[in-house]
């Protein structure tokens, strides 16, 4: 019981600790964005942001805690194959479902252009990237947490926001930087931190 309660403080200020650090590197990747775009642009990136939100939400219908409690019993109990296969079911669904959202998009993309302009073309593909990338993270978190690697998935709150320091800094010096390379920044690192997670 002793060991339990050490490994969840452990845990806890393990995963609060990189919050906090990965929120302050963060912040010098706003203080770039903000200055090197424009309000328009960094308007424009603020709703590309908020577009993705609800999908990724949507895709799994806010069911993770409940999968990744199911895949720790599965994996407390030993019942291996009953762990694979809610993997391989989660995991397909969720990319299903994406993929239908995305297809919707798609469908209705002639009424988004005409209602926001070229932002539509502009951002789509990059935007529908983005959005893969962070159901692929998503499910790789989730088994993380289920096998319960809580030092791997603070690391990965830090690296991820490093990642994109690193190309938002680098794009910037290269003097390239706009919505669709802030955007580019942001599929690179995650891309970047699932791989690492799924070693």
């Amino acid at each position: 019981m002793a060991s339990s309660m050490k490994k969840i403080l452990e845990s806890s200020f393990l995963l609060s600790a990189s919050n906090l650090l990965g929120r302050f590197i963060s912040f010098g990747a706003v203080i770039i964005i903000t200055k090197a775009l424009n309000l328009y642009e960094y308007g424009a990136l603020t709703l590309a942001m908020t577009v993705s939100a609800p999908i990724s939400l949507l895709s799994s219908f806010g069911l993770e805690s409940v999968i990744v409690s199911d895949m720790a019993r599965f994996r407390g109990e030993l019942l291996f194959g009953k762990l694979k296969k809610l993997i391989r079911s989660y995991s397909l669904s969720k990319l299903l479902l994406t993929t239908i959202f995305i297809a919707i998009g798609w469908y209705f993309k002639p009424f988004l252009v005409a209602r926001y302009g070229d932002l539509v073309n502009d951002y789509y593909l990059l935007l529908t990237l983005w959005i893969y990338a962070n159901i692929g993270f998503t499910i790789v978190n989730a088994i993380v947490n289920a096998y319960e690697k809580f030092k791997a998935l603070a690391v990965s709150d830090v690296l991820e926001v490093v990642f994109k320091l690193v190309f938002i800094v680098l794009f910037w010096l290269v003097g390239i930087i706009s919505v669709q390379y802030v955007l580019l920044a942001y599929v690179l690192s995650k891309l970047l931190v699932t791989a690492f997670l799924a070693i």
